[in-house]
């Protein structure tokens, strides 16, 4: 995983959230952005690329020219920097927008996993996975991972396995072609083993929606109304779901 102090001698690093304000907190995430006297002057021929990468950022000190990387950093409890994916590779589902990159980096830190990509397919976010070894095992490993470490709208609702990842002519994964492979519950006949995994995933992300909107944990097999639920209560619920 991708990580630094701060920027080289003579270079400035920083980071700005989707509204362009400067993030400077820990834990802080936002799209690096560079600034230094080898900053080029723009790309040739290419007048309104230039417009898009080079820009004006207003600082306490005054107005600095920098360069937008389209990388997405976040600063960890010592304020340093670590790679979490790219701009471009930012999707929307379900009114939540998601950082592929974040999840692929994670799950790639998971030991037997040689390559992890995230990308929605058929509604779902499916992640498509490499392994040195058993896969069976080394997802349950990926699971328990991301689990622990994203909330529940960033997680995968089916895992598949392949022995190669498709590229293209530019030797860069093939998200396209990713679109094409049959996973495990694409075929018949119904696997109830399967059948039961993702009843208990379902299951987890309404317990997990449960926790965001009330900030309270609820067991599986509790009486909502006991528990307080009311019409207002269900409409937050609902939200939480869908969302």
């Amino acid at each position: 995983q991708l990580a630094f102090s701060g920027a080289l001698p003579g270079y400035s690093f920083y980071l700005v959230d989707e509204q362009g304000q400067l993030v400077t907190h820990t834990n802080g995430k936002g799209e690096l952005l560079i600034a230094g006297k080898g900053l080029a002057l723009g790309y040739i021929g290419q007048p309104q690329l230039t417009g898009q990468k080079f820009v004006d950022l207003g600082l306490p000190e005054g107005v600095q020219r920098v360069y937008k990387t389209g990388d997405i950093f976040q600063y960890d409890e010592n304020m340093r920097l670590n790679y979490r994916g790219r701009v471009d590779n930012q999707v929307k589902l379900s009114g939540h927008r998601v950082e592929l990159g974040e999840i692929e980096s994670l799950a790639e830190t998971v030991s037997g996993v040689t390559r992890f990509v995230a990308e929605p397919r058929k509604e779902q976010l499916t992640g498509f996975y490499t392994a040195t070894d058993n896969p069976e095992v080394i997802e349950k490993a990926i699971k328990a991972e991301l689990e622990a470490r994203l909330p529940w709208y960033m997680l995968p609702t089916q895992y598949i396995h392949v022995a190669a990842l498709p590229l293209n002519a530019n030797q860069k994964v093939d998200r396209k072609a990713l679109h094409a492979i049959n996973a495990p519950t694409d075929l018949p006949p119904a696997n109830k083993e399967r059948e039961s995994e993702t009843f208990t995933y379902y299951k987890t992300q309404i317990q997990l929606a449960w926790r965001d909107a009330f900030d309270s944990d609820i067991d599986e097999n509790a009486n909502c109304f006991d528990e307080g639920m009311d019409s207002l209560r269900v409409v937050s619920l609902l939200v939480a779901i869908e969302a």
